[in-house]
């Protein structure tokens, strides 16, 4: 739990990054309803948004974003691969091959034969 020190600093942070965003609104809104999360998670999933050019408001962070899964990152143990928040997949190489491939479905001609060699590749890399 962050202390009031350490939402103030959050908030600081934030207004940094979003000037349109008043400090004393974020302090208020972090503590009103963010303060019961760790404080490393709440700065990460903070600047996140705060970088995201799709967040209008900190209201955002109540979403169920990628914001979140970032924040769980160093908590994968060793030899276990960290899956996908949407997908719920082991990463391949650092990436979701669902969502990559969904992606790739609007890659015109020749780059998308690349792209399938490509994911091929990094396929074998994640194998070894």
């Amino acid at each position: 739990m962050p202390t009031s020190n350490e939402i103030e600093r959050l908030a600081a942070a934030a207004n940094a990054l979003r000037p349109d965003w008043p400090v004393p609104s974020l302090r208020t809104h972090l503590a009103q309803h963010h303060g019961h999360r760790p404080y490393r998670d709440l700065a990460v999933a903070l600047a996140w948004i705060c970088t995201d050019p799709a967040t209008q408001t900190p209201a955002r962070l109540a979403e169920n974003g990628p914001w979140w899964a970032a924040t769980s990152v160093n908590s994968v143990k060793a030899g276990e691969r960290q899956k996908c928040p949407e997908h719920h997949i082991p990463l391949t190489a650092g990436n979701c091959e669902r969502c990559i491939d969904a992606a790739s479905e609007h890659i015109p001609g020749r780059a998308a034969e690349m792209w399938q060699h490509v994911k091929h590749q990094l396929r074998q890399e994640a194998d070894q």
